[in-house]
């Protein structure tokens, strides 16, 4: 009997301890079950009969509540969007423990603001009591990021349907995935049937990818290369290799350029893969939402970047309307041009500068509409900006490299022609002058080789050709002649060189008037020519003169003494050798001013033959051509220049020659 209430005792004891136990692992689960809903990143709460027994903190934040007890014993259909309510009544009434299917829903602050949730509803049991439990995740940050995408994604679409250019997107599998609005209308389709279609099929009609097509060859840089479709047109193609975040090859975009017709591009496509083309778009531009009724302005992530304001996940909306941010000069201008956007009598599309947080100005493009929202039926105005900037700033910096060489060249007194793929695209005013042209139009009409002279255009068309590559093998110097309109001559020298201007190449051809020194050197060789002449015919008079004296000596010619005599005056009024040499003198100093005086002020002890000499030196004759006009031989030419030498006092190691020609 004392063993068995040794037993009955000792079975209490180990009762008692176990209900201990038991009491302190209830306790010790119920605080961890508390801690984990407690820091859950999820808006967690209990409804029973309809109303909020339980809300962990995430959910407090959410409804913008400050304290549980603020919920506690609310309706939740007064959280719940009226269009959203018969959602939430429906899965309330729900019994079923099977796996119930996330919903989407509208939510309501406490201070009336909207957000959006990834809602599961699921029966519970709540202090022995039936009750429903919610777990919702906020995707308002997620929502707004794809409107936002999806603006973005149109606008990038909007800007490579505007290129003129063919712009096409391929998988590695040689399949198109996107065609811009040119590459449509090059394939004179205007559907998305080609979607899937492989690119050398829809291209070129062909079965087997075309030779080093870098989309069978997986190249993994850019590539550039000229192809011929099949109505001949010659295009010049560049391959951008795309890559996923992981570095794999992924696709291809394709940039297409007509270059038979020479077209200039002035933009390049997608030098690098899609992450960096994401990755620019993000950082410079933004989105913002403005419900025009309740004056709520939602910004993304980018808005607040180009605002110069910092951006948390938690923060969905903008108390400050982006309007005061406008620089005060562009401010009254797009404030009338939203007022009409916001009437819906146009689009906005403008471009100002703001103002950022940080006091920096930035210049902005906006572009943006008016909608109804779906759910509000309050008319939202959604509008995309776009940070440019450094787009901004470099057209300032290339206007102002060309006002700057522009300034250089008009005001330049020599020729400029600037010419692009053997097109011009600027001429300055001494060009336009010396040509009798009124415009650059002009200049187009009539061609780089029509503005020469008609014997000098077989050169001008070579010139031509080597200004078609924009590259010139190395500085070209020609002389030639020019027409006016009048259809005067005008001798040119063109010196022809490559230029670069902001990156892109040119041809510049400088012309120099060179006519006076043309025809300075075309009166040089006249008056070199009428000396010759009249020191060859004074010297055949002479000759003549001699034989006629001999010949009256003979006795058979006494009677004819006044037939000789007038002979002998012609002779003498053909000669007139100081005449001659005057006139001679007058030509020679209107080639040469100042030659004459400034020899005899340097060497006063020259003679007047010593004087012809130098002339005759000035004038680039030859040793013979000397001794002619002096009617000597050329031996005694070489002595007379040692004695000229001497006179003029020259050391042996002066030329004669070159020393007077720098007079």
């Amino acid at each position: 009997m004392e063993r068995f209430n040794l037993l009955i005792n000792n079975f209490e004891s180990l009762n008692k301890e176990l209900k201990i136990v038991s009491t302190q692992l209830k306790k010790e689960n119920k605080e961890f079950y508390n801690s984990i809903v407690e820091n859950s990143t999820n808006y967690i709460a209990v409804i029973q009969e309809g109303k909020f027994v339980f809300i962990n903190s995430k959910g407090l934040k959410l409804l913008r509540c400050t304290s549980s007890a603020d919920i506690i014993g609310k309706n939740i259909l007064d959280t719940i969007h009226a269009d959203h309510q018969y959602i939430v009544i429906d899965r309330l009434a729900t019994t079923s423990n099977l796996p119930i299917t996330p919903v989407h829903l509208k939510n309501i602050r406490f201070d009336k603001t909207f957000f959006d949730t990834e809602s599961n509803l699921i029966p519970f049991v709540y202090n022995k009591k039936p009750a429903t439990l919610i777990i919702s995740r906020d995707i308002t940050p997620d929502l707004e990021y794809n409107t936002a995408l999806q603006v973005e994604e149109k606008l990038r679409t909007d800007i490579l349907n505007s290129f003129k250019e063919v712009i096409a997107f391929y998988s590695i599998n040689h399949n198109i995935i996107w065609l811009n609005d040119a590459g449509k209308e090059q394939l004179n389709i205007k559907d998305d049937s080609y979607i899937g279609e492989l690119c050398h099929n829809v291209w070129f009609n062909n079965n087997k990818p075309c030779m080093n097509c870098p989309v069978v060859s997986r190249v993994f840089v850019p590539t550039e290369r000229i192809v011929t479709l099949n109505d001949n047109r010659i295009w010049m193609v560049r391959h951008t290799p795309l890559f996923d975040d992981n570095g794999t090859l992924t696709g291809f975009v394709e940039y297409r350029s007509d270059i038979t017709e020479k077209e200039n591009t002035k933009n390049e496509l997608e030098r690098s893969h899609a992450r960096q083309i994401r990755a620019e778009i993000a950082n410079s531009f933004g989105h913002i939402e403005s419900d025009l009724t309740t004056g709520l302005q939602i910004w993304s992530h980018g808005a607040y970047n180009i605002f110069g304001h910092s951006y948390s996940e938690n923060q969905t909306s903008h108390k400050e309307n982006f309007v005061k941010y406008i620089h005060h000069e562009d401010s009254e201008q797009v404030k009338q041009l939203l007022q009409l956007t916001y009437n819906g009598k146009k689009k906005f599309d403008f471009i100002f500068r703001i103002i950022d947080a940080n006091d920096k100005e930035k210049t902005v493009r906006g572009i943006g509409e008016v909608r109804i929202d779906p759910v509000t039926k309050n008319k939202k105005f959604f509008g995309v900006l776009q940070d440019i900037t450094h787009i901004s700033n470099l057209e300032k910096q290339i206007f102002d490299e060309r006002q700057k060489y522009k300034m250089l060249a008009e005001n330049a007194p020599l020729g400029l022609i600037l010419t692009q793929n053997n097109k011009p695209v600027y001429i300055n005013k001494t060009t336009m002058s010396w040509l009798g042209l009124k415009s650059l139009l002009d200049f187009e009409k009539i061609g780089f080789v029509g503005l020469f002279h008609p014997n000098d255009r077989k050169i001008a068309e070579e010139l031509s050709l080597k200004l078609k590559d924009n590259n010139v093998p190395s500085p070209l110097v020609k002389k030639l002649r020019i027409l006016n309109s009048n259809g005067d001559i005008r001798y040119i020298r063109l010196d022809l060189v490559n230029n670069t201007i902001n990156c892109q190449k040119y041809v510049q051809t400088v012309l120099i008037d060179i006519t006076s020194d043309v025809l300075k050197e075309k009166k040089q060789k006249q008056v070199a020519a009428d000396a010759l002449y009249m020191n060859q015919k004074n010297t055949i008079l002479s000759e003549i003169e001699s034989v006629l004296t001999k010949t009256l000596t003979d006795k058979k010619f006494s009677k004819s003494q006044k037939e000789f005599k007038k002979i002998f005056d012609i002779i003498n009024s053909y000669k007139q050798l100081d005449k001659d040499w005057k006139m001679l003198i007058a030509n020679f100093e209107e080639v040469h001013p100042d030659f004459f005086s400034k020899l005899k002020k340097i060497h006063p002890m020259l003679s007047s033959n010593d004087i012809k000499h130098c002339a005759c030196i000035k004038m680039n004759f030859e040793t013979k051509e000397i001794a002619r006009f002096f009617n000597i031989k050329a031996s005694s030419v070489q002595i007379s220049r040692v004695r000229l030498k001497k006179k003029m006092n020259l050391s042996d190691s002066i030329d004669l020659r070159s020393y007077i020609l720098s007079f």
